[in-house]
């Protein structure tokens, strides 16, 4: 059994993703040490790693004691006031409301789990969440995720999704041998390239389309909502391995797509 929170038990694999060229700028990480030394300063001794892709914290680990035990039913409440007090440390605006409470978990260890999904303009952001962990004794001490900062978009499709879907089986049917292709279903979102890298990448208002065959292909198209361009494609058949990480107290940070980097020179960074 594990008791520290630092002890992380990596399992896994590879998602195949395949990405097109990235033309954002690297982000600034300087912009966020303020906000980081606010954070240190109201928990002292924490820990912070941040995310290549995006400069903004994506793990922040605090010791036992340095923050407050939170009253009996009010843990995602905490996790929420946590969070948007240091709003700046994770990408968010302050005063934000774009984080949506997804699953609240008591693991058997007596460990509280608290996962976000963001949201912008009532829209998801792919692949971006932040979750709260809390320990035994109610007390904060793991932050995990990974959000998309600075988010400034027309949320207005320009396309349609039956355009979006018509593109996304050319496409895959342009670059591969599959026949009988059709599209299984579909949905808005807010994308951002080169997150799953641990690169900096464009925003997009995108169509997340599905396209199978029903047997041995199913791949997932990012269609431009705005340009009606192709912008990205994942693999829904599995061939490889899955990565989760642990966080020692009972609960998992996520998947390798919106936590972990796939490359070791886009490793975060511990401030």
């Amino acid at each position: 059994m594990l008791h520290s929170v630092s002890r992380l038990v990596v399992s896994g694999a590879l998602l195949t993703f395949i990405s097109v060229g990235v033309h954002a700028a690297p982000p600034s990480h300087a912009n966020n040490e303020r906000a980081f030394d606010r954070l240190k300063a109201e928990a002292k001794g924490a820990e912070i790693s941040v995310n290549s892709a995006t400069g903004t914290a994506s793990f922040v680990r605090i010791p036992p004691g340095q923050a407050a035990k939170v009253k009996s039913g009010s843990i995602d409440a905490e996790a929420v006031s946590f969070i948007r007090r240091h709003a700046p440390a994770f990408g968010l605006r302050v005063g934000s409301t774009d984080l949506k409470l997804e699953k609240k978990e008591l693991d058997s260890l007596g460990h509280t789990h608290v996962s976000f999904g963001q949201e912008y303009g009532g829209i998801p952001v792919f692949g971006a969440s932040l979750s709260a962990h809390f320990d035994a004794d109610d007390q904060l001490r793991v932050v995990t995720g990974t959000l998309v900062p600075d988010l400034s978009i027309s949320t207005a499709p320009a396309i349609t999704v039956a355009d979006a879907g018509m593109t996304a089986v050319n496409w895959v049917e342009s670059n591969g041998t599959a026949a009988d292709l059709s599209v299984g279903g579909s949905r808005l979102l807010i994308f951002r390239e080169g997150l799953a890298k641990g690169v900096p990448g464009d925003n997009h208002l995108a169509y997340e389309i599905e396209v199978g065959n029903g047997v041995h292909v199913r791949e997932f198209v990012y269609i431009d909502a705005h340009t009606g361009k192709f912008i990205d494609q994942i693999s829904g058949i599995k061939d490889g391995l899955y990565r989760r990480a642990y966080d020692g107290m009972g609960g998992s940070f996520g998947d390798v797509l919106g936590i972990w980097p796939a490359s070791p020179e886009s490793a975060p960074r511990i401030t």
